[in-house]
C-alpha cells in the first residue's frame, strides 16, 4: 500500500507503507531487504520537557512526508488533522536512547486542535492554520515550504504555499511548539495572501493555485499551478 517515496543522505529508502508508518530501507534495496526501522508517532515533549506519549485520544494520520538531511528528523503533514509535525530523534542525535517524537506542531494550537482552519471551514483561511496540506519541500537554504489546501477551488478553498525561514522555528526547543507563524504565504493576490509581493497570480486571478514547489539551487522556486477552466501553468 506504500505510495510515497523518499530518501535521505545516508542512502537509506523512506517509505508510507499505507498504515499510518514509515518504513526506513537501506540502499540499494533487493528483494529480502527488510525494514531497518518502522516509525510511527507516538511521542511527544511534554511542558516539562520530558518525553511523553501522545495525550490519550490522538491519533496521526500520514500523507506525504520529507527526512531533513541524514533523517534525523522528518516532517510529516498529518492532513487528517490540519497539521504538520516534525518527528525528531530518529536516530538519537536529540536524546540518545530516547524514541522519535514530535517537537514541533504547525497548523493548531494543541494537540486537541483537528480541525480545518482551527474550526473556521475550507475559505477560513488565517496565516497560523491550514486546512488538509499536502507537500512539504525545503529549499536549498534550509526554508520549509508548505502547499496546503489541497483541494483547492474545488471546494471553495483557494490553495496556497507557507514559507518558514530557516531559523524561525526553533531546533531541540523545550517542549514541544504549537503555531509557528510562517513568514511568507504565497496565495492568490487576495486577503488570504499576507506577503503580497510574494504572490505568483495578478490579484484579479482567482483560479491560480500554486499547488507544488520546486527550487532550482539559485533561489528561484518553480510554482506549479492549476487553472481547471484553463489549464495547469507554471
Amino acid at each position: 500500500n506504500s505510495y510515497i517515496v523518499k530518501s535521505d543522505t545516508r542512502g537509506r529508502i523512506w517509505i508510507n507503507d499505507g498504515s499510518g508508518n514509515l518504513r526506513m530501507y537501506q540502499s540499494p534495496l533487493t528483494a529480502t531487504s527488510t525494514a531497518l526501522k518502522t516509525l510511527s508517532v507516538t511521542k511527544y515533549k511534554d511542558a516539562s520537557g520530558a518525553i511523553a506519549s501522545l495525550p490519550s485520544g490522538t491519533t496521526v494520520g500520514l500523507h506525504d512526508f520529507l527526512p531533513v538531511g541524514s533523517g534525523d528528523q522528518v516532517w510529516i503533514a498529518d492532513d487528517d488533522h490540519s497539521r504538520v509535525l516534525r518527528l525528531v530523534n530518529v536516530d538519537g542525535a536529540e536524546a540518545f536512547g530516547q524514541p522519535p517524537y514530535v517537537d514541533v506542531v504547525l497548523g493548531q494550537t494543541d494537540w486537541s486542535g483537528t480541525q480545518c482552519n482551527q474550526g473556521a471551514g475550507a475559505s477560513g483561511f488565517a496565516r497560523n492554520t491550514f486546512c488538509r496540506e499536502g507537500q512539504v519541500n525545503i529549499d536549498p537554504e534550509g526554508d520549509l515550504f508548505v502547499q496546503e489546501n489541497a483541494s483547492g477551488g474545488m471546494d471553495g478553498g483557494l490553495t496556497r504555499i507557507l514559507r518558514w525561514n530557516v531559523g524561525t522555528i526553533s531546533d531541540n526547543p523545550p517542549q514541544t511548539l504549537f503555531g509557528v507563524l510562517p513568514d511568507s504565504v504565497y496565495g492568490n493576490g487576495a486577503s488570504i495572501n499576507f506577503t503580497p509581493r510574494g504572490s505568483p497570480c495578478d490579484s484579479t486571478e482567482t483560479a491560480c493555485e500554486p499547488r507544488a514547489a520546486a527550487f532550482t539551487g539559485d533561489r528561484i522556486m518553480v510554482l506549479g499551478g492549476a487553472n481547471p477552466y484553463v489549464e495547469p501553468r507554471f
